[in-house]
Protein backbone atom coordinates (compact mmCIF):
# COMPACT_ATOMS: atom_id res chain seq x y z
CA UNK A 1 0.00 0.00 0.00
CA UNK A 2 3.56 2.12 -0.03
CA UNK A 3 2.59 3.43 -3.67
CA UNK A 4 -1.25 4.52 -2.33
CA UNK A 5 -0.53 5.66 0.75
CA UNK A 6 2.24 8.30 -1.17
CA UNK A 7 -0.38 9.04 -3.80
CA UNK A 8 -3.37 9.80 -1.47
CA UNK A 9 -0.87 12.27 0.27
CA UNK A 10 0.09 14.17 -2.88
CA UNK A 11 -4.07 14.10 -3.54
CA UNK A 12 -4.00 15.80 -0.27
CA UNK A 13 -1.13 18.11 -0.97
CA UNK A 14 -3.13 19.14 -4.09
CA UNK A 15 -6.05 20.37 -2.69
CA UNK A 16 -4.08 23.79 -1.42
CA UNK A 17 -3.87 24.59 -5.14
CA UNK A 18 -6.62 23.59 -6.49
CA UNK A 19 -10.07 25.00 -4.40
CA UNK A 20 -9.76 28.69 -6.80
CA UNK A 21 -10.66 26.74 -9.66
CA UNK A 22 -13.55 24.23 -8.62
CA UNK A 23 -16.47 24.59 -6.80
CA UNK A 24 -17.19 23.43 -3.45
CA UNK A 25 -18.89 19.97 -4.18
CA UNK A 26 -16.13 19.42 -6.74
CA UNK A 27 -14.04 20.17 -3.92
CA UNK A 28 -15.03 17.38 -1.64
CA UNK A 29 -14.54 14.81 -4.70
CA UNK A 30 -11.39 15.53 -5.02
CA UNK A 31 -11.13 15.42 -1.29
CA UNK A 32 -12.59 12.43 -0.70
CA UNK A 33 -10.39 10.65 -4.17
CA UNK A 34 -8.87 7.55 -3.00
CA UNK A 35 -10.65 7.56 0.47
CA UNK A 36 -12.45 4.09 -0.23
CA UNK A 37 -10.18 1.08 -1.61
CA UNK A 38 -11.38 -2.59 -2.55
CA UNK A 39 -8.67 -5.16 -3.23
CA UNK A 40 -8.60 -8.55 -4.03
CA UNK A 41 -5.56 -10.78 -2.34
CA UNK A 42 -3.62 -13.76 -1.90
CA UNK A 43 -3.44 -15.98 0.77
CA UNK A 44 -0.11 -14.42 1.98
CA UNK A 45 -1.21 -11.04 1.31
CA UNK A 46 1.83 -10.17 -0.72
CA UNK A 47 -0.31 -9.86 -3.98
CA UNK A 48 -3.21 -7.43 -3.71
CA UNK A 49 -4.82 -6.12 -7.02
CA UNK A 50 -7.62 -3.51 -7.05
CA UNK A 51 -10.89 -3.86 -7.18
CA UNK A 52 -13.03 -1.10 -7.16
CA UNK A 53 -12.59 2.45 -5.70
CA UNK A 54 -14.14 6.06 -5.86
CA UNK A 55 -11.32 8.07 -8.28
CA UNK A 56 -12.48 12.13 -8.59
CA UNK A 57 -10.70 11.89 -12.15
CA UNK A 58 -9.77 15.51 -11.92
CA UNK A 59 -6.66 15.88 -14.70
CA UNK A 60 -4.28 17.51 -12.33
CA UNK A 61 -5.15 15.06 -9.32
CA UNK A 62 -1.91 13.23 -8.45
CA UNK A 63 -4.05 10.30 -8.07
CA UNK A 64 -5.72 10.10 -10.63
CA UNK A 65 -2.67 10.76 -13.01
CA UNK A 66 -0.78 8.05 -11.55
CA UNK A 67 -3.68 6.06 -12.43
CA UNK A 68 -4.55 7.00 -15.65
CA UNK A 69 -0.78 6.62 -16.65
CA UNK A 70 -0.82 2.57 -15.61
CA UNK A 71 -3.77 1.81 -17.74
CA UNK A 72 -2.23 4.36 -20.73
CA UNK A 73 0.84 2.34 -20.49
CA UNK A 74 -0.93 -0.72 -20.73
CA UNK A 75 -2.91 0.52 -23.81
CA UNK A 76 0.31 1.53 -25.84
CA UNK A 77 2.09 -1.50 -24.87
CA UNK A 78 -1.03 -3.92 -26.16
CA UNK A 79 -1.12 -1.45 -29.28
CA UNK A 80 2.81 -2.26 -29.93
CA UNK A 81 2.39 -5.94 -29.74
CA UNK A 82 -0.59 -5.84 -32.32
CA UNK A 83 1.32 -3.76 -34.93
CA UNK A 84 4.85 -5.92 -34.12
CA UNK A 85 2.84 -8.92 -35.13
CA UNK A 86 1.62 -7.53 -38.16
CA UNK A 87 4.86 -6.47 -39.37
CA UNK A 88 6.02 -2.84 -38.07
CA UNK A 89 9.14 -1.41 -36.58
CA UNK A 90 9.35 1.79 -33.94
CA UNK A 91 11.06 4.34 -33.45
CA UNK A 92 10.82 6.77 -30.36
CA UNK A 93 11.53 10.82 -30.88
CA UNK A 94 11.82 13.48 -28.70
CA UNK A 95 10.90 16.96 -29.75
CA UNK A 96 12.46 19.91 -27.76
CA UNK A 97 12.91 23.48 -27.93
CA UNK A 98 14.40 26.21 -25.70
CA UNK A 99 12.87 26.95 -22.25
CA UNK A 100 10.69 29.52 -21.92
CA UNK A 101 9.26 31.72 -19.30
CA UNK A 102 5.94 30.95 -17.43
CA UNK A 103 4.00 33.68 -19.70
CA UNK A 104 5.20 32.43 -22.65
CA UNK A 105 4.07 28.46 -21.79
CA UNK A 106 0.89 28.55 -23.20
CA UNK A 107 1.46 30.02 -26.12
CA UNK A 108 4.70 27.94 -26.78
CA UNK A 109 2.41 24.70 -26.26
CA UNK A 110 0.27 25.96 -29.06
CA UNK A 111 3.70 26.42 -31.46
CA UNK A 112 4.01 22.97 -30.81
CA UNK A 113 0.97 21.05 -30.92
CA UNK A 114 0.39 23.42 -34.43
CA UNK A 115 4.06 22.71 -35.48
CA UNK A 116 3.78 18.93 -35.13
CA UNK A 117 0.41 19.00 -36.89
CA UNK A 118 3.04 20.47 -40.23
CA UNK A 119 5.37 17.70 -39.49
CA UNK A 120 3.35 14.92 -40.50
CA UNK A 121 1.85 16.62 -43.27
CA UNK A 122 5.61 16.64 -44.32
CA UNK A 123 5.42 14.88 -47.93
CA UNK A 124 9.17 13.17 -46.89
CA UNK A 125 7.46 12.31 -43.33
CA UNK A 126 3.90 11.20 -44.53
CA UNK A 127 5.90 8.64 -46.95
CA UNK A 128 7.90 7.65 -44.09
CA UNK A 129 5.83 7.49 -40.91
CA UNK A 130 2.59 5.04 -40.53
CA UNK A 131 1.70 5.98 -37.22
CA UNK A 132 2.56 7.82 -34.45
CA UNK A 133 1.37 8.19 -30.35
CA UNK A 134 2.42 11.81 -28.90
CA UNK A 135 2.88 12.52 -25.69
CA UNK A 136 3.49 16.64 -24.49
CA UNK A 137 5.49 16.64 -21.23
CA UNK A 138 6.61 19.95 -19.60
CA UNK A 139 9.06 20.07 -16.87
CA UNK A 140 9.82 23.04 -14.40
CA UNK A 141 13.62 24.59 -13.83
CA UNK A 142 13.60 25.55 -10.24
CA UNK A 143 16.70 27.37 -10.83
CA UNK A 144 15.84 29.29 -13.92
CA UNK A 145 12.39 29.36 -12.82
CA UNK A 146 11.62 28.21 -16.82
CA UNK A 147 9.30 25.27 -17.85
CA UNK A 148 10.38 22.97 -21.10
CA UNK A 149 7.70 21.46 -23.57
CA UNK A 150 8.62 18.90 -25.36
CA UNK A 151 7.22 15.82 -27.47
CA UNK A 152 7.85 12.07 -26.84
CA UNK A 153 6.64 10.19 -30.17
CA UNK A 154 6.53 6.60 -30.86
CA UNK A 155 6.24 6.26 -34.46
CA UNK A 156 5.10 3.61 -36.89
CA UNK A 157 7.28 2.24 -39.74
CA UNK A 158 7.95 -0.42 -42.55
CA UNK A 159 10.88 -2.50 -41.86
CA UNK A 160 11.58 -1.31 -45.25
CA UNK A 161 12.16 2.07 -43.44
CA UNK A 162 15.90 1.50 -42.18
CA UNK A 163 17.04 0.00 -45.88
CA UNK A 164 14.71 2.43 -48.27
CA UNK A 165 16.88 5.70 -48.81
CA UNK A 166 13.45 6.73 -49.69
CA UNK A 167 11.61 6.18 -46.53
CA UNK A 168 14.62 6.63 -44.48
CA UNK A 169 14.81 9.82 -42.19
CA UNK A 170 18.13 10.66 -40.60
CA UNK A 171 18.55 12.30 -37.40
CA UNK A 172 19.83 15.69 -39.50
CA UNK A 173 17.03 15.32 -41.56
CA UNK A 174 14.11 14.90 -38.16
CA UNK A 175 16.41 18.21 -36.70
CA UNK A 176 15.83 20.09 -39.86
CA UNK A 177 12.13 19.32 -40.41
CA UNK A 178 11.40 20.41 -36.89
CA UNK A 179 13.20 23.69 -37.23
CA UNK A 180 11.30 24.55 -40.12
CA UNK A 181 7.66 23.41 -38.73
CA UNK A 182 8.89 25.46 -35.22
CA UNK A 183 10.52 28.49 -37.41
CA UNK A 184 13.35 28.34 -34.57
CA UNK A 185 16.78 27.63 -35.80
CA UNK A 186 18.08 27.52 -32.38
CA UNK A 187 16.76 24.35 -31.85
CA UNK A 188 19.79 21.59 -31.45
CA UNK A 189 18.42 18.78 -29.39
CA UNK A 190 16.46 16.01 -30.38
CA UNK A 191 17.02 12.08 -30.23
CA UNK A 192 15.36 9.59 -32.65
CA UNK A 193 15.62 5.87 -32.09
CA UNK A 194 14.75 2.95 -32.90
CA UNK A 195 12.97 0.79 -30.19
CA UNK A 196 11.70 -2.58 -29.13
CA UNK A 197 8.05 -3.21 -27.86
CA UNK A 198 9.29 -3.98 -24.48
CA UNK A 199 11.43 -0.65 -24.46
CA UNK A 200 9.84 0.36 -20.91
CA UNK A 201 11.34 3.98 -20.97
CA UNK A 202 9.67 4.81 -24.33
CA UNK A 203 6.11 3.96 -23.02
CA UNK A 204 6.85 4.75 -19.84
CA UNK A 205 7.58 8.66 -21.59
CA UNK A 206 4.38 8.51 -24.07
CA UNK A 207 1.91 7.31 -21.18
CA UNK A 208 2.79 9.53 -18.42
CA UNK A 209 1.16 12.79 -17.57
CA UNK A 210 1.90 16.32 -19.31
CA UNK A 211 3.33 17.31 -16.34
CA UNK A 212 4.65 16.24 -12.95
CA UNK A 213 3.10 16.71 -9.32
CA UNK A 214 6.58 16.71 -8.31
CA UNK A 215 6.91 19.68 -10.37
CA UNK A 216 3.52 21.83 -10.60
CA UNK A 217 2.18 21.27 -6.63
CA UNK A 218 6.04 23.11 -5.65
CA UNK A 219 4.13 26.38 -5.49
CA UNK A 220 0.96 27.96 -5.58
CA UNK A 221 1.98 30.47 -8.60
CA UNK A 222 4.04 27.31 -10.60
CA UNK A 223 0.28 25.76 -10.54
CA UNK A 224 -1.18 28.51 -11.37
CA UNK A 225 1.08 28.62 -14.67
CA UNK A 226 0.61 24.95 -15.25
CA UNK A 227 -2.77 24.81 -14.92
CA UNK A 228 -3.80 28.19 -17.09
CA UNK A 229 -1.31 26.95 -19.77
CA UNK A 230 -2.58 23.24 -20.06
CA UNK A 231 -6.85 24.14 -19.29
CA UNK A 232 -8.46 22.39 -22.16
CA UNK A 233 -5.43 21.01 -23.49
CA UNK A 234 -4.88 17.10 -24.62
CA UNK A 235 -1.84 14.81 -23.68
CA UNK A 236 -1.78 11.76 -25.55
CA UNK A 237 -2.27 11.40 -29.27
CA UNK A 238 -2.63 8.77 -31.51
CA UNK A 239 -2.64 8.85 -35.50
CA UNK A 240 -2.25 6.65 -38.49
CA UNK A 241 -2.01 3.00 -37.26
CA UNK A 242 -1.80 3.96 -34.04
CA UNK A 243 -5.09 4.90 -34.16
CA UNK A 244 -6.76 2.40 -36.19
CA UNK A 245 -4.98 -0.40 -33.54
CA UNK A 246 -6.71 1.33 -30.31
CA UNK A 247 -10.09 1.26 -32.22
CA UNK A 248 -9.53 -2.22 -31.83
CA UNK A 249 -8.59 -1.99 -28.09
CA UNK A 250 -11.45 -0.04 -27.62
CA UNK A 251 -13.81 -2.85 -29.13
CA UNK A 252 -11.74 -5.66 -27.07
CA UNK A 253 -10.52 -7.06 -29.88
CA UNK A 254 -6.81 -7.11 -28.70
CA UNK A 255 -7.43 -8.94 -25.34
CA UNK A 256 -5.64 -12.17 -26.40
CA UNK A 257 -2.80 -9.80 -26.22
CA UNK A 258 -3.26 -9.23 -22.59
CA UNK A 259 -1.49 -11.54 -20.43
CA UNK A 260 -3.88 -13.55 -17.77
CA UNK A 261 -3.35 -12.86 -13.94
CA UNK A 262 -2.05 -16.07 -12.50
CA UNK A 263 -2.60 -14.85 -9.15
CA UNK A 264 -5.49 -16.62 -6.93
CA UNK A 265 -6.81 -14.49 -5.46
CA UNK A 266 -8.38 -15.46 -1.71
CA UNK A 267 -9.39 -12.04 -0.15
CA UNK A 268 -11.29 -9.02 -0.38
CA UNK A 269 -9.85 -6.27 1.30
CA UNK A 270 -11.40 -3.19 1.96
CA UNK A 271 -9.09 0.23 2.95
CA UNK A 272 -10.50 3.28 4.59
CA UNK A 273 -7.95 6.50 4.57
CA UNK A 274 -7.12 7.96 8.03
CA UNK A 275 -5.98 9.64 9.56
CA UNK A 276 -2.54 9.35 7.45
CA UNK A 277 -2.20 6.59 5.76
CA UNK A 278 -4.86 3.85 5.00
CA UNK A 279 -6.03 1.02 7.77
CA UNK A 280 -7.91 -1.99 6.86
CA UNK A 281 -11.99 -2.01 7.69
CA UNK A 282 -12.38 -5.49 6.86
CA UNK A 283 -11.19 -8.84 5.02
CA UNK A 284 -13.76 -11.20 3.71
CA UNK A 285 -13.35 -14.77 2.40
CA UNK A 286 -14.36 -14.73 -1.15
CA UNK A 287 -16.91 -17.52 -1.93
CA UNK A 288 -16.24 -20.49 -4.52
CA UNK A 289 -18.24 -19.10 -7.22
CA UNK A 290 -16.54 -15.30 -7.11
CA UNK A 291 -13.12 -17.27 -7.09
CA UNK A 292 -14.36 -19.00 -10.51
CA UNK A 293 -15.69 -15.41 -11.49
CA UNK A 294 -12.04 -13.42 -10.40
CA UNK A 295 -9.13 -15.73 -11.08
CA UNK A 296 -7.27 -16.63 -14.59
CA UNK A 297 -8.91 -13.42 -16.11
CA UNK A 298 -7.20 -10.81 -18.07
CA UNK A 299 -6.34 -7.37 -16.00
CA UNK A 300 -9.89 -6.28 -14.21
CA UNK A 301 -10.75 -2.97 -12.95
CA UNK A 302 -13.76 -1.37 -11.44
CA UNK A 303 -13.71 2.57 -10.80
CA UNK A 304 -15.80 5.20 -9.84
CA UNK A 305 -14.61 8.44 -12.01
CA UNK A 306 -15.89 11.89 -12.93
CA UNK A 307 -13.56 12.55 -15.54
CA UNK A 308 -13.62 16.62 -16.30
Amino acid sequence: MEKFNDKKERNLNFLRFIGDYVSDERFERIQGCGSYLEFYSDETFEHQKLHKAYFCGHRFCPYCNWRKSRKQAVLISTLLKYLKSNGFEFLFLTLTAPNVSGDELKSEIERFSSSFTKMIKRKKFSQSIEGYVRNLEITYNKKTKTFHPHLHVILCVQKSYFTNPKKYISRAHYLKIWQECMKDDRITQIDVRKIDTDSFKAIAEVSKYTSKDSDYLISKEVFDIFFNSLKGKNGVSYGGEFKEAKKLYKNGQLEYLKEKDLVEYIYLITYIWGPKQYQIENIIELSEEEKKQINNKIDFIKEVEDDL
